[in-house]
């Protein structure tokens, strides 16, 4: 499967792993998946993390390494960006809205624990 996970769960999944079932942190290191940490994640937790609302470790950014969580990043592409732009406004996050786009767009499984991303036409995980 191709996964993009939501900034939550990837969150959780680093930070909380006690907050996902134990058989989903196992699926995650299922090597036919392929899965996916969008830029959009990275900067809402800079942003929540900015704000007092997130907590990180000093320097997590500057020590961040995708390939040690086995995860491809996936830019922020024009193409997303139209696709962003024809969503219908059933959620108003702009953060969550660019993940949808992206799934969307690439054909992701979006792994959440988010109802409202159930209202687009993607194909939506629950953990």
């Amino acid at each position: 499967m191709r996964l993009l996970l939501d900034t939550h769960i990837f969150y959780w999944s680093v930070f909380e792993n006690y907050r996902l079932p134990s058989d989903f942190v196992e699926s995650l290191k299922n090597l036919e998946n392929e899965i996916f940490l969008s830029n959009v994640s990275l900067w809402e937790m800079a942003v929540k993390s900015g704000l007092g609302k997130l907590t990180l470790p000093e320097s997590f950014f500057l020590e961040f390494s995708p390939e040690k969580h086995g995860l491809n990043t996936l830019a922020i592409d024009p193409r997303h960006l139209e696709t962003y732009r024809y969503l219908p406004l059933h959620h108003r996050d702009p953060f969550d809205r660019m993940l949808i786009a992206q799934a969307q767009y690439e054909d992701l499984t979006l792994v959440t624990h988010d109802p409202e991303m159930k209202r687009y036409k993607i194909s939506v995980m629950e953990p």
